[in-house]
């Protein structure tokens, strides 16, 4: 099974744009610390997210990671330790993260990082193949018919 580990900031960003749907297109599995829908849940959150983190679609997994910090990354915060550590756990081939500093460890730690902006120019870029397939193979069959 396909699956991503995502953080806090591009699950929010992707539920206030109303593109969140486009993680279930991914990877079919999204895999959530109970750190991150805490934080979406938090009352300074936008209404729609804490929404959405209140009952998370069935594509959307809450999972702990085994061992939590990172103790060789002191300066990020314990949520994007947790997630480093739960996409390395669940051998996940996709973090979805946008801190810079954190992206860091978790490249270092040999995680594979996508954030909000690369998710959403690989579903643009996706999109337009698709639609430039259909057109070149609607052109092909009306050009065998004619």
């Amino acid at each position: 099974m396909r699956l991503i580990v995502a953080d806090t900031g591009p699950i929010n960003y992707l539920i206030q744009i109303g593109h969140v749907d486009l993680l279930f297109r991914l990877a079919r599995k999204t895999v959530i610390s109970p750190s991150v829908q805490a934080e979406l849940l938090h009352d300074a959150a936008p209404t729609d997210v804490r929404a959405w983190a209140t009952q998370p679609p069935a594509w959307v997994e809450i999972r702990r990671a085994a061992r939590e910090q990172l103790t060789e990354a002191k300066e990020i915060s314990a949520t994007d330790q947790e997630v480093i550590v739960l996409a390395k756990e669940v051998n996940a081939p996709l973090l979805l993260m946008d801190d810079q500093r954190a992206r860091r460890y978790a490249r270092a730690f040999g995680v594979v990082i996508f954030g909000t902006l690369g998710l959403l120019e690989a579903a643009a870029a996706s999109l337009h193949f698709l639609q430039q397939w259909k057109s070149f193979v609607g052109h092909r069959s009306s050009s065998r018919t004619s």
